[in-house]
């Protein structure tokens, strides 16, 4: 049996199996935290723990990780920690990993790889094209299309979080004013939210809360709280903006949603996409849905980039 050690790297959580090459898992997925420091001595002492498990020999090494991807060199080139921590750069990846266990070694960003795992196992088995938007610590997209990945010139594609959504830009992700990620992402609803109690005078539960984070505001709007209700509103209208400018450019066949945000709050986050984004999309607008791979797409993902990925064509899985 064909194995392979698949990875799933987050800003906040590292995911790593063993995966058969038509999609069954065959040891448990571990789940660590994603060390802030370390995430390549991470890697290898993760592989060699897969290695001793495995059941004969792994034929790949396939990692989906979060951050800027160059293929060409098979380094991370910028990996995306928690926001107020000092992003890390020039990851050697694929080196490191093939000097000491000599296995083939396949590396693209998470979101890529999530889009190709719901092109291949998922939602978008019966399109032609999809766009998958993943909303967890941060905000990015995979966009496939005619089983081709979309990932520009530099392997970059994708980086939608730095959509401009506001044009009152006192909020900004990497540098961007007004990006999309800085008000809608897990870690920017946390500062969108502050910064509106700090702003406004209003009555509301989020004021008793010692520390805020995203579910709060979930948590609160769910009691009824009028102002919670309202900031929920005012994301759902950025999220509109930004997925409807997606549309308008790359007409996809269906749209799949992943990451913590959505997962978790399916309602919150996909309902208002459907009040407002007919209002500015041009083209017809698809089938908008919430990921059928769950928190399994990024290793998912990490296969299919080894089994589908190096062409770009291959035979969609039924499950």
């Amino acid at each position: 049996m064909t194995q392979h050690a698949v990875f799933d790297i987050g800003s906040t959580n590292f995911r790593y199996a063993l995966a058969t090459s038509g999609g069954e898992f065959a040891t448990p997925i571990y789940t660590r935290k994603t060390p802030c420091e370390g995430v390549v001595d991470r890697l290898l002492a993760s592989t060699a723990e897969l290695i001793d498990q495995a059941d004969g020999s792994i034929e790949s090494i396939c990692i989906a990780t979060t951050g800027l991807v160059d293929q060409k060199r098979g380094i991370i080139a910028r990996f995306d920690t928690r926001m107020g921590v000092r992003d890390l750069t020039n990851l050697d990846v694929r080196d490191e990993l093939v000097d000491r266990f000599a296995i083939d070694v396949y590396l693209e960003n998470d979101v890529n790889a999530a889009a190709l795992a719901e092109y291949y196992f998922g939602a978008g088995r019966e399109y032609t094209s999809l766009l998958h938007v993943n909303i967890g610590s941060g905000i990015g997209a995979g966009i496939v299309d005619r089983a081709q990945l979309l990932r520009g010139e530099d392997g970059f594609a994708g980086e939608v979080g730095m959509i401009t959504v506001s044009e009152d830009a006192s909020l900004s992700a990497s540098g961007v004013p007004g990006a999309w990620e800085a008000y809608c992402s897990g870690e920017g609803i946390e500062q969108f939210v502050i910064q509106k109690l700090k702003d406004e005078k209003r009555e509301t539960g989020l004021d008793q809360l010692t520390r805020f984070t995203a579910n709060d505001l979930f948590e609160v709007a769910r009691t009824g709280d009028a102002v919670a209700q309202d900031y929920l509103d005012e994301i759902g209208r950025y999220n509109a903006v930004a997925l409807s400018s997606l549309l308008n450019v790359l007409n996809p066949g269906t749209v799949t949603f992943g990451g913590s945000v959505p997962i978790n709050n399916p309602s919150e986050i996909l309902d208002p996409l459907e009040d407002h984004v007919r209002e500015k999309a041009l083209v017809p607008v698809p089938p908008i849905q919430l990921s059928e791979l769950g928190s399994k797409a990024g290793l998912l993902g990490a296969l299919a980039v080894c089994t589908h990925g190096r062409t770009g064509a291959g035979e969609r899985i039924s499950r």
